[in-house]
């Protein structure tokens, strides 16, 4: 499995770093991973944003291939 690291958002505010993540098919057929329990799509420059969209967990399959 492949582990990335990511930077954090919350709208343009950085937050912090979140390392080695697991990849995560998200249901709109994205790349998202987990940060507090809650899976955000991953955008261009290894970043989330936690004030936009999130998915559950349980919704969010590990990639294992990758």
């Amino acid at each position: 499995m492949k582990k990335i690291d990511l930077l954090v958002y919350d709208n343009s505010l950085f937050i912090r770093d979140a390392k080695e993540r697991n990849l995560r098919k998200c249901p709109n057929s994205g790349v998202g991973a987990v940060f507090r329990k809650k899976v955000y799509p991953i955008y261009d420059g290894n970043h989330i944003d936690i004030a936009k969209e999130y998915y559950d967990k349980d919704d969010c399959p590990i990639i294992k291939n990758s």
